[in-house]
C-alpha cells in the first residue's frame, strides 16, 4: 500500500465583525476544499502548510498555534492518504489563485463556507476550526 501526506491551512480573515473563510476550487476533479499540497522531503507540515497556501492563493499565512486536524482516507485500494489541516490569516488578502491547479475560490462566511466545501471531511474541518476560533474569542 502506497502512503501521500499533505498539508494545509484553513485561511480565515475578519471583515466587518464577522469571520470569513477561503475555500478553494480545484481545477484537477472541481472540488471545493482548502489549499493544501504533499510534503516535500525535508519540509515540516508548517513549511508544507503555508507553502501550498502560497502556492495556490498569493497569501503568506500566520499560522495560529494549537490547532491541527487531521483527516486519513483511502481513494483507492493501493493508497492511504493523510491530510494534515491547520489554521492561519494574513494582513494581506490579494489573492491571486494558481491557474494550474486552481480554478476558482471564495472568501466567505462560516455557513457560506460549509455550505460550499465538497467533502463532508473538508466540512468537519471547518467546524472544528470554527469552534477553535470562536474559543479563542475572534
Amino acid at each position: 500500500m502506497n502512503f501521500e501526506k499533505s498539508c494545509g491551512a484553513v485561511v480565515y480573515k475578519v471583515k466587518e465583525g464577522k469571520i470569513k473563510y477561503l475555500a478553494v476550487k480545484s481545477k484537477r476533479d472541481g472540488h471545493w476544499g482548502f489549499a493544501k499540497g504533499h510534503v516535500e522531503k525535508g519540509e515540516t507540515e508548517i513549511d508544507t502548510a503555508k507553502r501550498e497556501v502560497l502556492e495556490e492563493t498569493n497569501i503568506k499565512v500566520r499560522l495560529l498555534d494549537g490547532f491541527r486536524v487531521t483527516k486519513e482516507y483511502y481513494p483507492n485500494e493501493n493508497l492511504h492518504k493523510e491530510v494534515v489541516f491547520f489554521i492561519g490569516n494574513s494582513d494581506i488578502y490579494d489573492v491571486k489563485i494558481q491557474e494550474e491547479e486552481v480554478e476558482d475560490y471564495i472568501l466567505a462566511t462560516y455557513d457560506e463556507t460549509y455550505e460550499t466545501l465538497t467533502y463532508e471531511s473538508d466540512k468537519d474541518v471547518l467546524k472544528k476550526a470554527n469552534e477553535y476560533l470562536l474559543k479563542l474569542g475572534i
